[in-house]
């Protein structure tokens, strides 16, 4: 491995390092608020996942980049729990390997009624060309995610 690779390889952990402490913090600060329940957090990273277990929000993209050859790394994350008076709420992201085009970042925020359809904000989708780009923008990105409002009921 090259001194570029190690730098890269460390950049990458440091960043994951700095997003789970993010995630956990979003948890901590929920589980402080008496309206909030039922709090929970994961930071995962898997390789090839079967067709009906792929993230809803990146399915389409992965399977058309299986095709493409991608390697089939996927990093993902939420913060979710139980507001009052609603069925749960969560904040998720999921960054997705494009094969040779790079790697993607989904993120969005979903409030779920009692009654009728889930309310989802979505960001903006990000793309970087490679490990580095990635390690270096997403804890940035994480943290704008997470301090992201619940989308407004209709």
């Amino acid at each position: 491995m090259t001194d570029a690779d190690d730098a890269t390889v460390n950049r990458l952990l440091a960043s994951l390092a700095l997003v789970s402490h993010a995630l956990w913090a979003k948890c901590a600060e929920l589980k402080s608020d008496p309206d909030w329940s039922e709090i929970a957090v994961a930071l995962d990273i898997s390789g090839p996942i079967p067709d009906d277990e792929l993230p809803e929000m990146s399915r389409d993209e992965i399977l058309k980049n299986r095709r493409l050859g991608a390697q089939e790394m996927i990093i993902d994350g939420y913060v979710d729990g139980t507001p009052r008076g609603w069925l749960g709420a969560n904040w998720t992201f999921a960054v997705v390997d494009l094969g040779s085009s790079g790697w993607s970042l989904d993120r969005q925020v979903t409030l779920y009624p009692l009654e009728g359809d889930d309310i989802v904000a979505s960001l903006p989708e990000a793309r970087f060309e490679n490990w580095y780009e990635l390690a270096v923008a997403l804890p940035g990105l994480i943290d704008q995610l997470l301090v992201s409002p619940l989308p407004a009921s209709a």
